[in-house]
Protein backbone atom coordinates (compact mmCIF):
# COMPACT_ATOMS: atom_id res chain seq x y z
CA UNK A 1 0.00 0.00 0.00
CA UNK A 2 2.88 2.53 0.48
CA UNK A 3 3.70 2.26 -2.95
CA UNK A 4 0.26 3.88 -4.35
CA UNK A 5 -0.90 7.11 -5.04
CA UNK A 6 -4.16 7.56 -6.40
CA UNK A 7 -7.52 9.51 -5.41
CA UNK A 8 -9.30 6.00 -5.53
CA UNK A 9 -6.71 4.49 -2.56
CA UNK A 10 -6.49 5.44 0.39
CA UNK A 11 -3.29 6.84 1.16
CA UNK A 12 -0.66 5.44 3.29
CA UNK A 13 0.28 7.43 6.05
CA UNK A 14 3.20 5.46 7.95
CA UNK A 15 3.97 1.82 9.54
CA UNK A 16 5.15 1.30 13.03
CA UNK A 17 5.98 -1.35 15.43
CA UNK A 18 7.21 -4.51 15.47
CA UNK A 19 6.38 -7.88 18.17
CA UNK A 20 3.81 -10.64 18.61
CA UNK A 21 0.67 -8.56 16.98
CA UNK A 22 2.96 -7.29 14.33
CA UNK A 23 3.20 -3.86 13.08
CA UNK A 24 0.69 -1.16 12.71
CA UNK A 25 -0.23 0.57 9.46
CA UNK A 26 -1.68 4.34 9.95
CA UNK A 27 -3.91 5.37 6.48
CA UNK A 28 -5.49 8.85 5.86
CA UNK A 29 -8.74 9.09 7.80
CA UNK A 30 -12.16 8.56 5.47
CA UNK A 31 -15.19 10.43 7.02
CA UNK A 32 -17.55 7.37 5.54
CA UNK A 33 -18.87 3.44 5.96
CA UNK A 34 -17.72 0.82 3.89
CA UNK A 35 -19.41 0.15 0.62
CA UNK A 36 -21.78 -2.98 1.58
CA UNK A 37 -22.89 -0.70 4.35
CA UNK A 38 -24.04 2.32 2.56
CA UNK A 39 -25.69 0.95 0.13
CA UNK A 40 -27.73 -0.55 2.61
CA UNK A 41 -28.26 2.43 4.45
CA UNK A 42 -28.36 5.17 1.82
CA UNK A 43 -29.90 2.88 -0.96
CA UNK A 44 -31.93 0.41 0.58
CA UNK A 45 -34.08 -0.20 -2.17
CA UNK A 46 -31.13 -0.40 -4.89
CA UNK A 47 -28.74 2.01 -5.93
CA UNK A 48 -29.55 4.99 -8.98
CA UNK A 49 -28.01 3.90 -11.91
CA UNK A 50 -26.05 6.85 -11.94
CA UNK A 51 -24.25 6.58 -8.96
CA UNK A 52 -23.49 3.26 -9.45
CA UNK A 53 -21.48 4.23 -12.84
CA UNK A 54 -19.83 6.52 -10.89
CA UNK A 55 -18.99 4.35 -8.16
CA UNK A 56 -17.93 1.85 -10.98
CA UNK A 57 -15.42 4.46 -13.43
CA UNK A 58 -13.58 5.39 -9.61
CA UNK A 59 -13.20 1.50 -8.77
CA UNK A 60 -12.23 0.63 -11.97
CA UNK A 61 -9.76 4.07 -12.37
CA UNK A 62 -8.39 2.75 -8.87
CA UNK A 63 -7.85 -1.30 -10.49
CA UNK A 64 -6.35 0.24 -13.61
CA UNK A 65 -3.72 2.15 -11.60
CA UNK A 66 -2.80 -0.83 -9.91
CA UNK A 67 -2.41 -3.66 -12.41
CA UNK A 68 -0.73 -1.05 -15.46
CA UNK A 69 1.29 0.93 -13.46
CA UNK A 70 2.12 -0.93 -10.20
CA UNK A 71 1.51 -4.31 -11.81
CA UNK A 72 -0.22 -5.24 -8.57
CA UNK A 73 -2.91 -7.50 -8.37
CA UNK A 74 -5.61 -6.84 -5.41
CA UNK A 75 -7.28 -10.06 -5.28
CA UNK A 76 -10.23 -9.12 -2.42
CA UNK A 77 -12.13 -6.59 -3.90
CA UNK A 78 -15.27 -7.20 -2.16
CA UNK A 79 -17.09 -4.46 -1.02
CA UNK A 80 -16.22 -4.15 2.34
CA UNK A 81 -12.47 -3.16 1.04
CA UNK A 82 -13.93 -0.19 -0.26
CA UNK A 83 -14.60 2.66 1.67
CA UNK A 84 -16.83 5.73 0.71
CA UNK A 85 -17.34 9.08 1.93
CA UNK A 86 -20.03 10.34 4.25
CA UNK A 87 -22.00 12.79 1.44
CA UNK A 88 -21.82 9.22 -1.19
CA UNK A 89 -19.70 10.89 -3.76
CA UNK A 90 -16.25 9.51 -3.47
CA UNK A 91 -14.72 5.36 -3.29
CA UNK A 92 -11.73 4.71 -2.13
CA UNK A 93 -9.96 1.19 -1.83
CA UNK A 94 -8.44 -0.22 1.31
CA UNK A 95 -7.23 -3.40 2.39
CA UNK A 96 -4.05 -4.60 0.63
CA UNK A 97 -3.48 -7.35 3.61
CA UNK A 98 -3.67 -9.90 0.03
CA UNK A 99 -2.44 -7.67 -2.64
CA UNK A 100 0.86 -8.69 -4.64
CA UNK A 101 3.24 -7.11 -7.35
CA UNK A 102 3.13 -9.87 -10.14
CA UNK A 103 4.92 -7.58 -13.05
CA UNK A 104 3.71 -7.28 -16.72
CA UNK A 105 2.06 -10.23 -18.45
CA UNK A 106 2.90 -12.60 -15.63
CA UNK A 107 0.63 -15.41 -14.51
CA UNK A 108 0.73 -16.95 -10.51
CA UNK A 109 1.14 -20.56 -10.91
CA UNK A 110 -1.64 -19.78 -7.96
CA UNK A 111 -3.19 -17.02 -6.86
CA UNK A 112 -5.54 -16.26 -3.94
CA UNK A 113 -9.11 -14.81 -3.64
CA UNK A 114 -11.91 -14.81 -0.61
CA UNK A 115 -14.41 -18.31 -2.18
CA UNK A 116 -17.25 -16.28 -2.30
CA UNK A 117 -15.54 -14.65 -5.11
CA UNK A 118 -12.77 -16.62 -6.75
CA UNK A 119 -12.66 -16.76 -9.92
CA UNK A 120 -12.75 -20.31 -12.13
CA UNK A 121 -8.71 -20.51 -12.44
CA UNK A 122 -8.71 -20.33 -9.20
CA UNK A 123 -11.34 -22.55 -8.48
CA UNK A 124 -9.04 -24.90 -10.67
CA UNK A 125 -6.00 -23.80 -8.89
CA UNK A 126 -4.31 -23.26 -12.51
CA UNK A 127 -2.20 -19.76 -13.15
CA UNK A 128 -3.99 -16.62 -12.96
CA UNK A 129 -3.15 -13.12 -12.27
CA UNK A 130 -4.90 -9.69 -13.18
CA UNK A 131 -7.70 -11.55 -15.15
CA UNK A 132 -8.99 -12.70 -11.61
CA UNK A 133 -9.43 -9.22 -9.95
CA UNK A 134 -11.77 -8.37 -13.07
CA UNK A 135 -13.96 -11.61 -12.39
CA UNK A 136 -14.04 -10.29 -8.62
CA UNK A 137 -14.48 -6.61 -9.40
CA UNK A 138 -17.33 -8.14 -11.62
CA UNK A 139 -18.86 -10.09 -9.18
CA UNK A 140 -18.73 -7.12 -6.90
CA UNK A 141 -20.20 -4.79 -10.07
CA UNK A 142 -23.24 -7.65 -10.48
CA UNK A 143 -24.21 -7.54 -6.94
CA UNK A 144 -24.15 -3.51 -6.15
CA UNK A 145 -26.44 -3.03 -10.03
CA UNK A 146 -29.12 -5.55 -8.86
CA UNK A 147 -31.74 -3.51 -7.25
CA UNK A 148 -32.19 -6.39 -4.86
CA UNK A 149 -28.65 -6.99 -4.39
CA UNK A 150 -28.30 -10.05 -5.71
CA UNK A 151 -25.21 -11.61 -6.19
CA UNK A 152 -24.31 -14.03 -9.36
CA UNK A 153 -24.20 -17.33 -9.52
CA UNK A 154 -25.80 -17.38 -5.72
CA UNK A 155 -29.43 -16.27 -5.86
CA UNK A 156 -29.15 -14.72 -2.74
CA UNK A 157 -28.31 -11.12 -1.84
CA UNK A 158 -25.53 -9.78 -0.55
CA UNK A 159 -25.48 -9.10 3.28
CA UNK A 160 -23.08 -6.66 5.28
CA UNK A 161 -23.67 -7.62 8.67
CA UNK A 162 -25.43 -10.23 11.41
CA UNK A 163 -27.73 -13.63 10.53
CA UNK A 164 -27.19 -12.74 7.20
CA UNK A 165 -23.99 -12.12 6.44
CA UNK A 166 -23.46 -16.03 8.59
CA UNK A 167 -26.19 -17.73 6.33
CA UNK A 168 -24.80 -15.99 2.75
CA UNK A 169 -21.16 -17.87 4.06
CA UNK A 170 -23.03 -20.68 4.34
CA UNK A 171 -24.30 -20.50 0.86
CA UNK A 172 -20.61 -20.45 -0.53
CA UNK A 173 -20.28 -24.07 -1.92
CA UNK A 174 -23.22 -23.37 -3.89
CA UNK A 175 -21.16 -20.75 -5.83
CA UNK A 176 -18.16 -22.81 -6.09
CA UNK A 177 -20.42 -26.04 -7.35
CA UNK A 178 -21.90 -23.16 -9.86
CA UNK A 179 -18.75 -21.65 -11.15
CA UNK A 180 -17.26 -25.01 -11.32
CA UNK A 181 -19.65 -26.08 -13.50
CA UNK A 182 -19.93 -23.35 -15.85
CA UNK A 183 -23.33 -22.54 -14.59
CA UNK A 184 -25.05 -20.08 -16.99
CA UNK A 185 -24.87 -16.19 -15.50
CA UNK A 186 -28.54 -14.93 -15.03
CA UNK A 187 -29.15 -11.63 -16.91
CA UNK A 188 -29.27 -8.45 -14.80
CA UNK A 189 -33.25 -7.13 -13.85
CA UNK A 190 -34.53 -5.29 -17.11
CA UNK A 191 -34.44 -2.11 -15.08
CA UNK A 192 -30.12 -2.23 -15.27
CA UNK A 193 -29.83 -4.41 -18.32
CA UNK A 194 -27.96 -1.79 -19.63
CA UNK A 195 -25.05 -3.47 -17.58
CA UNK A 196 -25.45 -6.53 -18.63
CA UNK A 197 -22.98 -6.58 -21.25
CA UNK A 198 -20.24 -4.99 -19.18
CA UNK A 199 -21.20 -7.98 -16.30
CA UNK A 200 -20.73 -10.33 -19.13
CA UNK A 201 -16.80 -9.79 -20.01
CA UNK A 202 -16.06 -9.22 -16.82
CA UNK A 203 -17.33 -13.02 -15.51
CA UNK A 204 -16.52 -14.68 -18.49
CA UNK A 205 -15.64 -17.66 -17.83
CA UNK A 206 -12.55 -18.04 -20.14
CA UNK A 207 -9.91 -15.68 -18.67
CA UNK A 208 -8.02 -15.53 -22.12
CA UNK A 209 -11.70 -13.49 -23.42
CA UNK A 210 -12.74 -11.60 -20.40
CA UNK A 211 -12.28 -7.77 -20.26
CA UNK A 212 -9.41 -6.43 -19.17
CA UNK A 213 -9.24 -3.29 -16.89
CA UNK A 214 -8.61 -1.02 -19.46
CA UNK A 215 -11.55 -2.34 -21.34
CA UNK A 216 -13.30 -1.94 -18.33
CA UNK A 217 -12.59 1.51 -18.49
CA UNK A 218 -13.32 2.05 -22.10
CA UNK A 219 -16.63 0.69 -21.62
CA UNK A 220 -17.68 2.81 -18.47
Amino acid sequence: MSLTSHPNIATYRECFGKGEVGSCMVIEFIEGKDMNKTVYESYPDGMPSDVALDWFIQMASAIKYLHTELFMCHRDLHGGNWMVSADCKTVKLVDFGTAIQVGAGVQLPRTFSFMGFASPEVLAKTPSSYESDIWYLGMAYAYLIHPQYELPFFGTKMVAEGFGLVKWLYSIPTYVSSVKAHKPLKPLPASVSQFNPLIARMLDYDMDKRATITEVVQIL
